[in-house]
């Protein structure tokens, strides 16, 4: 009985008595060490580089969008000149035959 209590008494004696620790003071704990807030810069950095990541990608696809749509207004813009350009020519070419048939009636 005298060996169990002395091996149990350096037990207890150690214990601290009355010191709970709050939710509050495990965050400062954790929170005042200088690695884990190296961590947790470098974890919102690496936030902050995928959201300007995807928002450099929105705004590349924007514009690849906005430079087709230019590119289809010119191509447009484009075709209705060439087909007046063509309308032009045609009623020249028709003004020209008319021209030359009554340049034959006369003659004949």
């Amino acid at each position: 009985m005298f060996m169990a209590i002395l091996i149990l008494l350096p037990l207890f004696s150690t214990a601290q008595v009355g010191t709970k620790t709050r939710k509050g003071d495990v965050k400062e704990k954790l929170f005042s060490n200088d690695s884990i807030q190296q961590k947790i810069q470098k974890i919102k950095e690496d936030i902050a580089k995928a959201v300007d990541s995807q928002q450099v990608t929105i705004n590349v696809q924007n514009n690849v969008n906005q430079l087709l749509e230019i590119q289809k207004e010119n191509k447009d813009r484009q075709r209705r000149a060439a087909i007046t350009r063509m309308a032009i020519g045609a009623a020249f070419l028709a003004l020209l035959v008319a021209g030359l048939m009554k340049r034959r009636k006369k003659q004949g």
